[in-house]
């Protein structure tokens, strides 16, 4: 699972059948403001492209969904921009799943970042995990994987999410 986009040494030999080479993913309006260091979303897709036209099998995880005033239209959007890269038979699976942070690990991260437009949306506490509430999650993870499904077919989508504070 990688966000980078040095292909380079995939592309200078035969693809393997047994490797996924799974990228993780987000609108690019959100990859901007919480993956500073890593390669734009733009990039991403182009390695993306050229690893499905070299014959790679790919895994696209969009994991965390984040939540947004203008979600739907940004994910709409994303899916969309892969959709026109034309390599959709080498897409091997898809994931999907809500933002959670166990809540030790959500206090000291806010306590870091306290600032963060990542702490902005509607956050809520249960079964020792910090995530937003059970209707967003809900509509969020319908949104994607209807979207995703008419797209890629179901067989390709797998959904992460929290349950009872354990991730499954």
């Amino acid at each position: 699972r990688t966000k980078s986009v040095s292909i380079r040494s995939l592309l200078s030999r035969p693809a393997l059948r047994n490797v996924i080479v799974a990228f993780s993913l987000s609108p690019p309006i959100f990859a901007k403001r919480f993956d500073e260091k890593a390669p734009p979303v733009q990039a991403r897709l182009k390695a993306i492209k050229a690893l499905g036209e070299a014959g790679w099998l790919l895994g696209l995880r969009f994991d965390p969904l984040l939540y947004a005033q203008d979600w739907r239209n940004q994910y709409d959007a994303l899916f969309e921009s892969i959709d026109r890269l034309g390599i959709n038979d080498q897409i091997h699976s898809v994931s999907t799943g809500p933002l959670r942070f166990p809540k030790k690990m959500h206090k000291r991260i806010a306590d870091l970042y306290p600032e963060s437009e990542l702490f902005a949306a509607p956050l809520e506490q249960r079964d020792g995990v910090t995530a937003y509430p059970d209707a967003i999650e809900r509509e969020m993870k319908t949104f994607a994987e209807e979207r995703l499904e008419r797209q890629l077919g179901k067989h390709r989508l797998f959904h992460c999410q929290s349950e009872g504070g354990t991730l499954s």
